[in-house]
């Protein structure tokens, strides 16, 4: 697992699509190689229909559905980087 922290440089309004500071492998099931903490607090990823957090545009891009304030702690784990259970 990779962790990068990060803090907003300026306020982030909802509906906002971020670039994110490392790339991950986009699959099928959202949150599966990566999860977004704010606030510290672990952000759902997937729709804003089903009242999620976030969503992943692309493999450097996530949309934010919440606001976000200028110098708020964003923590990215990548979690791809864990090697398969044997």
């Amino acid at each position: 697992m990779k962790r990068i922290t990060t803090h907003a440089a300026a306020k982030i309004p909802s509906n906002t699509i971020f670039k994110i500071p490392r790339a991950f492998t986009k699959t099928n099931v959202p949150g599966e190689n990566l999860c977004i903490y704010m606030r510290e607090m672990l952000r759902t990823c997937g729709t804003v229909a089903n009242g999620d957090d976030y969503e992943e545009v692309d493999d450097t891009h996530v949309r934010f559905f919440v606001p976000i304030q200028a110098g708020d702690p964003i923590d990215y784990l990548y979690l791809e980087d864990i090697a398969p259970q044997q």
